[in-house]
């Protein structure tokens, strides 16, 4: 009898299992967290249809949050120092050979 130590997917269907399992109860709670955020553009009006009002929870979706770490701006990105006052971007700077 010869045994073989290699993996295949048989003997990995545990770990995506629970892969699995994992990033769709991450999705069902996103998704329900952000339908319960947003149940006022559900039960408001009733005489929207059902496609105008999953049309408005997908523009609240796709809308900026101005909040978020992406469009703050750093501290670090402002820095204004003597030696780099007056200087311009990077890509805008040429750089002279000295002779």
């Amino acid at each position: 009898d010869l045994s073989s130590n290699h993996l295949s997917l048989s003997s990995l269907w545990g770990l995506f299992l629970i892969a699995g399992l994992a990033s769709v109860l991450a999705l069902l709670v996103f998704v329900g967290n952000f339908l319960y955020e947003h149940r006022h553009k559900l039960f408001e009006g009733s005489e929207n249809s059902l496609w105008r009002k999953s049309m408005s929870l997908v523009r609240i979706f796709d809308e900026k949050d101005i909040n978020s770490h992406t469009f703050k701006s750093s501290a670090v990105h402002n820095v204004n120092t003597p030696i780099t006052q007056g200087i311009g971007s990077p890509s805008v700077v040429q750089i002279t050979p000295s002779p």
